[in-house]
């Protein structure tokens, strides 16, 4: 089976389209059920239930918003007031 990604760009940009076969690994492992819910890993992905994240939005092209992306306090703000519970920004 072969499956076709498409990427979006802006007007005016070539599109670029490839092709990937379907890999299935020869000893896939097996998901098991959690033995328990009383782990640390467990307690703290309870924390974390509805997130945003900004990864595209700060990477797109000034092109795309016609303007410079930039955050303040207030907009983190804004975004705990519609229920987001993290917000995961790129480092690098």
């Amino acid at each position: 089976m072969e499956r076709t990604a498409i990427t979006a760009l802006p007007a005016g940009e070539q599109q670029i389209k490839f092709a990937y076969p379907a890999i299935t690994p020869a000893n896939p492992t097996l998901l098991q059920p959690l033995a328990s819910h009383n782990t640390p890993a467990y307690k703290s992905a309870q924390l974390f239930r509805r997130g945003v994240n900004l990864a595209d939005y700060l990477e797109a092209p000034k092109a795309v918003f016609n303007r410079d992306i930039s955050f303040c306090p207030e907009d983190f703000t804004q975004m705990g007031k519609e229920g987001f519970d993290h917000v995961r920004v790129p480092v690098g």
